[in-house]
């Protein structure tokens, strides 16, 4: 896509705007009337986009790991809506689950697996002992990431000593 036609999907109200100025010039009934169609427009759009982030939202049930990319094909929604949806799982400690940004792209964990890795990091396993026994987890990337987040929302457990 180039640049003229991304500055016109960003921008799309500006122009919107200038059309709806030169419309009360032409004619007040024909200003107001692009004014109530852009309200009508403008909720249908807003409910669109609610129901392709609850559409997102339900296709994380029972699900324990998954990329962007891959809740994208399942969802039918685009990348970027996926990624964004993801972005903001990431922020919120509140969610159902995790998500961590790995190489440029999200990955989400369901609560049952980061329960899982909490306990494991409770108990003093490193990364390599993690990697053994969540075999979901596949790389030491995604443990650290992962350890980023969670001392990021403070829901770090304290580690047990090892005894020798």
């Amino acid at each position: 896509m180039n640049r003229a036609s991304k500055l016109l999907l960003n921008n799309w109200w500006i122009f919107y705007g200038i059309l709806v100025i030169i419309l009360f010039f032409v004619s007040i009934t024909a200003g107001i009337l692009a004014i109530v169609f852009g309200i009508i427009l403008g909720v249908f759009l807003l409910f669109v986009r609610r129901r392709n982030r609850a559409s997102l939202s339900r296709n994380l049930l029972g699900i324990e790991k998954i990329t962007e990319r891959e809740l994208a094909r399942i969802s039918g929604a685009y990348i970027e809506d996926a990624h964004a949806f993801l972005h903001d799982i990431s922020r919120n400690p509140e969610s159902s689950g995790l998500s961590i940004l790995v190489k440029g792209e999200y990955i989400y964990f369901a609560n049952k697996i980061v329960k899982q890795f909490k306990e494991l990091y409770k108990e003093g396993k490193g990364s390599k002992e993690i990697l053994e026994e969540l075999p979901i987890f596949e790389t030491r990337e995604e443990v650290k990431k992962i350890i980023e987040k969670l001392k990021e929302f403070e829901e770090l457990p304290t580690r047990e000593k090892k005894e020798s």
